[in-house]
């Protein structure tokens, strides 16, 4: 998505995120028009004094110059998966923007450029126990949360039931993932492992 263009004053990345692609820097990124980054800079730059590195710049833009054709592996992969798991009989639901079933998939085609390879689904059996068991047998995902790099990484992770269920009390597990650069078909394998298992 390009937020300048609908409006949006200032965007912020996790550069550690998609922008670095290798998970080896801590960075962020802060965008706008010239007079809002100049009135940053002036008042939180010169009173906080952060400044990447440059050792973490380099690598930041080394990440900057395959980060188109990554994304585009990276939302490649994740769509097969979703519409693999949003199928399989022991998922109950793929929270995916790139699948039509997802109630804003219209707003996502009118205003994003891809969608990424992030994603959660529920499986059937809502429990700690089956999200755990199902995240720690598989064998092509880290487990982890920093999203975002090349590699495919898992965690089950308890959210509110409303979530899933509108009006429903209480909380439930989920599985999130990381669609990394993988071969999907190797992605989707483990997973169909897993989930058997």
């Amino acid at each position: 998505q390009t937020p300048l263009k609908f409006g949006i004053d200032l965007v912020v990345h996790s550069a550690t995120k998609y922008l670095g692609g290798h998970s080896d820097i801590v960075a962020g990124v802060a965008v706008g028009s010239a007079e809002r980054m100049k009135k940053l800079i002036d008042d939180e730059g010169c009173l906080l004094g952060a400044v990447l590195d440059p050792f973490a710049a380099w690598l930041l833009l080394r990440g900057l110059r395959t980060l188109p054709i990554r994304m585009e592996r990276h939302q490649e992969n994740a769509c097969a998966i979703a519409n693999y798991l949003e199928t399989h009989s022991k998922v109950e639901r793929v929270f995916y923007p790139g699948l039509e079933s997802d109630p804003q998939y219209v707003i996502t085609k009118r205003q994003l450029r891809g969608t990424s390879g992030l994603m959660s689904f529920v499986l059937k059996d809502r429990s700690r126990e089956a999200a755990m068991k199902t995240v720690d047998r598989l064998k092509n995902f880290g487990i982890g949360c920093s999203w975002g790099g090349f590699e495919s990484l898992a965690l089950a992770v308890t959210v509110p039931a409303t979530v899933i269920e509108p009006g429903v009390s209480g909380n439930c597990w989920m599985i999130r993932l990381h669609i990394g650069l993988e071969n999907s078909i190797e992605l989707t394998r483990d997973l169909a492992t897993s989930l058997e298992a």
